[in-house]
């Protein structure tokens, strides 16, 4: 495997001074929105789904490496709160009831015989670097956390409240995790010179915990990697001029959906 390609902490990749695909996907807003997430601006605070989910993913794919501290206050603010973040500084904060839901899913994965034996030959939670030549004239420093990976597939693990093929598929392509997956296939491919199949193992994060294996398809995928270079290109620019531009300057046309436009024949009637 390429030297670029290689097992880190969350704390050690998350040092790495380098373009990931989310900053990447704020890029696609505009440049003022990369500049912003890129300089802490923007506050993210995990939904209960999602910190759920961020704990089935730890006991999915490491689950003797990942070390938990137990919170038992009310509320995740305050004080007490605060003292307590120091005091496990490094470890994963989470609630019993949390704990218990976030198991079950990892069991469900684990009980799920083509789910399990994908991610049986993978590595897990690695870390790519790659220095992503745009247009022939600029370089810019990527990295990404790879949820699973080997030379012949690529695996993403995802929990989801609908995990049918049309509604799954929707979320996917709501929230662009073809761009993702994009960048970790294509840098995978210039690291390694192998090109993986990419899979998304969807579970449910409710009762019966279902679980579902689905290829990405490759149209799904280039039009990710489209997306992304976009997004490279918008970085490489700011970087280059040191702009940040936002969305327009300029007044636009709005763009109203064709289901809230009139029918012609009516207007005037």
């Amino acid at each position: 495997m390429s030297e670029n390609i290689i097992k880190q902490t969350r704390a050690e990749y998350d040092q790495l001074d380098r373009v990931n695909p989310s900053s990447l996907m704020y890029a696609l807003t505009s440049r003022k929105h990369y500049w912003t997430y890129c300089n802490g601006q923007i506050e993210h605070r995990p939904s209960p789904a999602m910190e759920i989910g961020t704990l089935a993913h730890a006991l999915i794919l490491e689950p003797n490496t990942t070390d938990f501290a137990y919170w038992t206050g009310k509320v995740r603010r305050g004080k007490e709160w605060d003292e307590f973040q120091l005091e496990h500084a490094g470890q994963v904060i989470v609630r019993q009831k949390e704990m218990d839901i976030a198991a079950r899913i990892a069991e469900a994965v684990r009980g799920h015989d083509t789910a399990a034996a994908l991610l049986a030959t993978c590595h897990t939670e690695m870390t790519i670097k790659h220095d992503w030549q745009i247009d022939g004239e600029h370089v810019l420093h990527c990295k990404g956390r790879i949820d699973a990976i080997c030379p012949t597939h690529l695996v993403d693990v995802k929990t989801a409240g609908d995990i049918r093929p049309r509604e799954f598929g929707r979320q996917c392509a709501n929230l662009r995790y073809n761009v993702r997956l994009a960048c970790y296939r294509y840098w995978y491919e210039q690291e390694t010179d192998n090109s993986p199949n990419v899979y998304l193992i969807a579970v449910e994060n409710t009762p019966p915990y279902d679980v579902v294996v689905y290829h990405v398809p490759d149209q799904f995928l280039d039009s990710g990697l489209t997306e992304a270079e976009r997004g490279a290109r918008l970085v490489c620019w700011g970087l280059k001029d040191d702009a940040w531009p936002g969305i327009a300057e300029k007044v636009q046309a709005l763009e109203v959906p064709l289901w809230a436009m009139p029918d012609e024949e009516l207007v005037g009637f």
